[in-house]
């Protein structure tokens, strides 16, 4: 299953991209759609080893006081998006 296709990771901004934007545009949406769990992913680089990473926002499925914004590995991550169904949404950039 391929969470991020090639197409999508193109229109991704690199790395700190938005960090000076106020209201930045979240381009991915990965979410188990039995908990709160969701991250918006804003950015995205490709490192040398083939790895993606992911700079977005977090819904933790703890609650709100959880959430907050931060990196993941797709490489890492993966199998914990993928072992909880995790869904990909990518029709057009929207806000959170």
């Amino acid at each position: 299953m391929e969470l991020i296709p090639k197409e999508l990771e193109a229109i991704l901004p690199p790395l700190y991209a938005q960090e000076s934007v106020d209201d930045p545009i979240a381009f991915i949406k990965l979410f188990d759609p039995c908990s709160r769990y969701t991250f918006f992913v804003l950015e995205a680089q490709r490192e040398p080893d083939g790895d993606l990473n992911l700079f977005g926002f977090y819904r933790s499925p703890i609650g709100p006081d959880e959430d907050k914004f931060g990196w993941a590995s797709l490489r890492e991550d993966r199998r914990a998006w993928v072992s909880s169904a995790i869904s990909t949404s990518h029709r057009r950039p929207f806000r959170h």
